[in-house]
């Protein structure tokens, strides 16, 4: 059974013209329906709808219905497998891409001595477009001593205006990781980011002041998102509005 010859098909450029023996369906190309698809695509799509396919299996095998089916039935488990297995390939390929920069990251870390270029490659990393993406990553530490929470170190614009000239510049030239830390070797992090890091470093917290969601953090170990401006304490509010 030929198409061309069941429906008098005039297309003479198709692969599968005036062969008696070759099933459309078998072609690598074909100009009825499909184009240049590939084999299984078209077969799903086109071949287990055909008139022609179901009257071949009908002359061929008894109980077409059935038959065809079947093989739509297993044809639709196998583009689920497909489709699965194409899922879990790039869920591969982006954990594969995130433990590269760990590895990035921590030969970084372990090449130094320096504590303040650790921190700031840890900071780096937070903020790099290749990792976290946040446009702002701020350090504290606690004063055991003092028993104060204090700003250490800061990496990130000091507003809107700062924030779209870096953007505009990481875009134009996009750096690595490694790239953005060999910058700490020509100017220290609070050179690079002087004003932000003049208000980080300025903050000294007491730990039992409970209203800040800073101590807060550090108290009960947890973290805080999208906290509400009403919710935060006066501080916190002070601290905001210097950061814009």
């Amino acid at each position: 059974m030929s198409c061309w010859k069941v429906r008098d098909c005039r297309q003479t450029e198709c692969e599968g013209y005036g062969r008696k023996m070759d099933f459309c369906w078998f072609s690598n190309s074909s100009c009825d329906r499909g184009g240049d698809i590939s084999f299984k695509e078209r077969f799903s799509k086109y071949c287990l709808e055909c008139d022609l396919f179901s009257r071949y299996l009908e002359e061929k095998i008894s109980g077409p219905v059935e038959v065809l089916n079947l093989i739509r039935d297993i044809v639709g488990r196998i583009n689920r497998c497909d489709a699965t297995l194409e899922d879990a390939y790039f869920r591969l390929q982006h954990l594969s891409e995130k433990l590269s920069q760990l590895y990035e990251l921590s030969d970084l870390m372990l090449s130094s001595l320096n504590v303040d270029r650790v921190l700031y490659i840890i900071l780096t990393a937070v903020t790099s477009g290749q990792a976290l993406g946040l446009n702002r990553a701020f350090l504290f530490i606690v004063d055991d001593e003092e028993k104060r929470l204090k700003g250490k170190m800061a990496v990130g614009p000091i507003d809107l205006n700062e924030a779209s000239r870096i953007w505009s510049e990481l875009s134009s030239r996009p750096m690595s990781i490694q790239e953005i830390v060999e910058e700490y070797e020509k100017r220290p992090p609070t050179e690079q980011n002087r004003a932000i890091n003049e208000i980080i470093q300025g903050i000294s917290i007491p730990l039992d002041q409970t209203d800040s969601v800073l101590t807060r953090s550090i108290i009960e170990k947890a973290s805080f998102n999208n906290i509400k401006v009403e919710e935060c304490s006066e501080r916190d509010r002070e601290l905001m509005g210097k950061l814009g």
